[in-house]
């Protein structure tokens, strides 16, 4: 591990309070993957009633970088409809 990969992996820890996890994304870089999967799965994130759709829409968007394409086929949405709820100019954003 070079001096910045250490550095930044202190840093990511400490703010966080847990371990980046270099595994994945080395996976990813060195090509034995070909996603480089850290986030919480769709299910999980729909998973909680009480929580507003929208909401749960702009958590799998912009906290766990699913593709708008993605998140319409799971909820079996149109994708116009998914990104007029995670566009920035929508009521969320405000």
């Amino acid at each position: 591990m070079s001096v910045a990969e250490l550095e930044f992996t202190q840093y990511v820890e400490a703010a966080c309070d847990k371990a980046f996890p270099w595994g994945p994304i080395r996976d990813y870089l060195d090509g034995k993957t070909e996603t480089c999967v850290i986030r919480e799965s769709l299910c999980s994130i729909f998973s909680n009633p009480e929580r507003l759709r929208n909401d749960q829409i702009v958590e799998a968007y912009y906290s766990n970088g699913y593709k708008l394409k993605e998140i319409a086929a799971f909820l079996g949405m149109s994708v116009s409809g998914v990104h007029k709820v995670v566009k920035p100019d929508s009521y969320i954003h405000k």
